[in-house]
Order: C-alpha cells, then structure tokens, then sequence
C-alpha cells in the first residue's frame, strides 16, 4: 500500500494497487503489451480463417459452374 500526499492542497490519500490490480485498472507495462500481442494474433488467424473461407467458396463455385457450362456446351453441338 502506497501513501500519498499532497502537502500544497493539504490532503492525502491511499493507494491500494493489489485492489487496482484486481479491478483492472491498474496493468503494468508488460500486461498491456501481452494483451496487445493476443490480441494481434487473434485478429490475424479471424482474418486467415475469413480470407480461407471466402476463397474456399469461390473456388468451389467456379468449380461448378464450370461442370454447368460444360454439360450446356455438350448439349448444344448435338
């Protein structure tokens, strides 16, 4: 615990960081920068999972429509 005082506007109060800690309000530099880093490599494997999937649909459209026009320009040189 951690007391400060203000001897100009005569006051002092306490700080509690264990408390601030637990609160959330309080995170120490390395704290910030881990949640940071979790939160870049979660926004990266989202965004290479979304851009998979998208792509994954294309494809397998294109591959069926390409089966589709296939069989229509078999039918028509009959």
């Amino acid at each position: 615990m951690e007391i400060r005082s203000n001897k100009e506007l005569k006051y002092s109060y306490d700080v509690n960081n264990e408390l601030l800690r637990w609160e959330a309000f309080a995170f120490s530099d390395d704290t910030v920068t881990m949640l940071y880093a979790v939160c870049g490599i979660l926004i990266f494997v989202i965004m290479f999972t979304s851009i998979f999937c998208i792509r994954n649909s294309f494809a397998i459209s294109i591959t069926e429509k390409t089966k589709m026009y296939g069989m229509l320009a078999s039918c028509r040189s009959n």
